[in-house]
């Protein structure tokens, strides 16, 4: 049997773009197909706009007592990607930072912040609400689910090093703990040192626009609403974000069948950006990541 292979042929215009090798171009295409695209990530931001609505509503038990919301995980530094099964969603992680009692315990805050969430009997969010051990869930129809975790600041002279809580409600109250964090410091450590170039930033950008035509008819029909920012518009996308998408995705398919847990996100991160350099391309960022000695 012949197999004939379609022979891939580059233009001399592409040979100036940083995404222009066969191999370059098989792995943004990935990268691509993995990434939440543009119009899944801006029913994300809207779904978040009506959460902080929602807490801060007439009536609700955190009405006055919210100081901040703000983005943690793979959201906050562009990094999301679809989950390998269409029913299996997507995360978006947010902090809720709260003006309570300093004295206030782990099970208080989390049944606190699970009651403002749920509402009354009727309430959108009645009946797809969940108080998990860390944080509070919404679970959407579409699988797309939002945790929301309640949090305490420390110290008023060293803005979002705070304290989350853990609480088992099937467990001893002396087994909740209260656990220190700063991962908005993360978020702003990774954007500020994970360099963006800009050629390879368009060039990947209008690759994803044109994978995503879903983001055009959402455009059209509320065109009075911003595009929230994505690797598409605001930033760019590095090539170190990419291979950590890629890094994260084959970690997703390794595990999948593996009992215990599996490496966090936020570990893959610091992996990524303690070899960040700007110029490389995909290709040598996945490698440099992957012959980096803190991953041996």
């Amino acid at each position: 049997m012949t197999m004939r292979m379609k022979r891939t042929t580059v233009s001399s215009q592409d040979e100036d773009l940083p995404i222009s090798s066969v191999a370059e171009r098989l792995l943004a295409s990935t990268a691509i197909k993995i990434e939440l695209p543009p119009s899944q990530h801006r029913l994300a931001i809207e779904r978040k706009a009506a959460v902080e609505k929602h807490l801060q509503r007439d009536g609700s038990p955190l009405r006055n007592l919210i100081r901040l919301f703000y983005q943690q995980g793979s959201m906050a530094i562009g990094a999301t990607i679809k989950a390998r099964y269409r029913d299996e969603g997507f995360d978006i992680d947010l902090i809720v930072e709260l003006m309570v009692a300093a004295s206030i315990s782990p099970a208080e805050a989390l049944d606190l912040l699970y009651a403002a969430v749920r509402g009354e009997p009727g309430s959108l969010y009645y009946d797809c609400t969940e108080r998990q051990t860390r944080c509070v869930t919404i679970h959407y129809a579409d699988g797309m689910h939002l945790d929301l975790t309640p949090a305490l600041l420390i110290d008023e002279n060293d803005p979002r090093f705070s304290v989350i809580f853990h609480s088992k409600p099937e467990e001893r109250r002396s087994n909740d703990m209260r656990i220190p964090t700063n991962s908005y410091a993360f978020a702003d450590e990774y954007n500020s040192r994970c360099p963006v170039d800009q050629l390879f930033a368009e060039e990947y950008g209008r690759r994803v626009r044109a994978a995503d035509p879903e983001l055009f008819r959402i455009m059209a029909d509320a065109d009075s609403l911003p595009v929230p920012e994505h690797s598409t518009t605001v930033g760019g996308k590095s090539a170190v974000t990419v291979a950590h998408q890629l890094i994260k995705r084959n970690r997703n398919i390794r595990y999948h069948s593996r009992s215990g847990r599996m490496p966090p996100s936020a570990m893959l991160a610091c992996l990524a950006l303690e070899v960040a350099q700007a110029g490389r391309s995909i290709g040598e960022t996945l490698w440099t990541i992957a012959i980096n000695p803190a991953t041996k």
